[in-house]
């Protein structure tokens, strides 16, 4: 190879190297800055209140219980409700017997404990402000209380 090939070559090799560490520094600067924020049209303050006929698939105390604001749900009883610890004893009707197993799975992600399944049905612990999620997944055909016998 000929003295002008090689110096050919190896200002080739410089130039490539140049634009390689330019590219480099600018994906390192971009990487740096920080993006700008997101601005909505309403913030999470201003979001309305979850509405009743948006959850049909939760028992109407339950959802009062999901959404009450102002009372404490670590413990106690609400009419045939069940409450400990921020979590409710509730039953969850799968819309079909197959989907107990999926919907022990989603209870047991949402940090809730199943109890018992029967056919469609699953009992379990279920956090109170994990209700409405719940009542949002695909496979609870309802939500409600476990029915207790009458004395």
């Amino acid at each position: 190879m000929s003295d002008a090939n090689l110096a050919q070559r190896n200002g080739q090799g410089r130039t490539t190297a140049l634009v390689v560490g330019v590219c480099l520094a600018l994906l390192a600067l971009s990487g740096c800055q920080s993006p700008e924020p997101e601005t909505t049209s309403t913030s999470q303050a201003d979001a309305p209140p979850p509405a009743r006929e948006d959850y049909p698939a939760l028992q109407g105390q339950l959802f009062e219980l999901a959404t009450d604001q102002g009372t404490n749900a670590a413990s106690g009883s609400r009419a045939n409700l069940t409450v400990e610890n921020n979590q409710v004893r509730v039953v969850l009707e799968a819309s079909e017997a197959q989907s107990t197993d999926v919907l022990r799975w989603a209870v047991e992600a949402l940090h809730g404990r199943v109890e018992t399944t029967h056919e469609n049905l699953v009992q379990a612990w279920v956090p109170v402000d994990a209700l409405l999620t719940l009542a949002e997944h695909p496979r609870v055909a309802f939500i409600r209380a476990p029915v207790r016998p009458r004395r």
